[in-house]
């Protein structure tokens, strides 16, 4: 598998706000906002009004909001890279999402503004 992640979708929450929609092979979801992460098990989750299957919320800094530009904030994505707009990073791995201001952070694990521990999938 090359990359962690399966689908990348651009969109809008139900109130309005611009998502960027990460799903990865384990099934679980990643939704950015200009103001934060979310992580659900499961692409069903996202619109429980319960909250059920919300592993993580983690807010962005506000001096760090993201800009989306016409189709979102994700200008890029490999492996478990993903490379914003105006040079930000998110960094996926299998145990842990974050959210770096540059890619030289993300490089060396430096300096989260937010980040988000993923629950433990089993893969057999």
């Amino acid at each position: 598998m090359e990359s962690l992640i399966q689908v990348l979708e651009h969109g809008v929450l139900d109130n309005g706000e611009k998502a960027d929609f990460i799903t990865l092979h384990s099934g679980q979801l990643i939704a950015l906002t200009r103001k934060s992460i979310a992580v659900y098990r499961s692409t069903a989750n996202l619109k429980d009004p319960l909250g059920n299957g919300l592993i993580g919320l983690s807010p962005i800094p506000e001096e760090y909001l993201l800009r989306a530009n016409e189709k979102g904030f994700v200008q890029t994505y490999r492996s478990g890279y993903v490379g914003l707009n105006e040079g930000m990073a998110l960094l996926i791995t299998p145990f842990k999402v974050s959210l770096f201001k540059t890619n030289d952070d993300a490089l060396t694990g430096s300096n989260p503004l937010a980040f988000i521990e993923l629950t433990p999938v089993d893969l057999r």
